[in-house]
């Protein structure tokens, strides 16, 4: 084996036992698996979802997520737990999720970072999310007719 193809077998490994740890960290948390291509932006939003769930568990339900209230961002810097870009990340990988998302119900309220619930969700907001679906849904048929013409 020459040293080049040692060093892409080698590096393959690393890259799957990585793969393979985020992915045991996402099943953790409830999450869908992600794609290698975004691995580590995705690694860092876990990270950041843990963090945020492990200090309001109420509010950052990675089971059983509740619409949350207009500004969350705002008062999660404000009390600098994290970085803005970590709280950012971490809001973003939250509020994409697919449980989120058929959470986003008009009516239902909207949950604050002590937990009391504060405004609901307008009938624009679940058209946003059930849009959001629809191109998460379109996307996966997609690859699953690309991976079966290939197979």
């Amino acid at each position: 084996m020459s040293w080049v193809k040692q060093k892409e077998s080698t590096r393959q490994r690393k890259e799957s036992a990585h793969q393979k740890a985020l992915r045991k960290k996402a099943d953790k948390l409830g999450l869908t698996p992600f794609t290698p291509s975004r691995a580590k932006e995705r690694a860092k939003g876990l990270d950041a979802i843990s963090l945020l769930s492990g200090r309001w568990p109420d509010v950052f339900d990675v089971s059983d997520p509740r619409p949350l209230v207009p500004g969350i961002y705002d008062q999660i810097v404000h009390q600098q737990v994290l970085p803005a870009s970590e709280v950012k990340r971490a809001l973003r990988c939250y509020t994409r999720r697919k449980e989120y998302l058929r959470a986003m119900v008009a009516g239902r309220e909207c949950i604050d970072l002590r937990g009391h619930l504060q405004g609901t969700v307008s009938f624009f907001e679940q058209q946003q999310a059930m849009l959001q679906l629809e191109k998460k849904q379109r996307r996966k048929s997609a690859r699953k007719k690309v991976q079966s013409d290939r197979g």
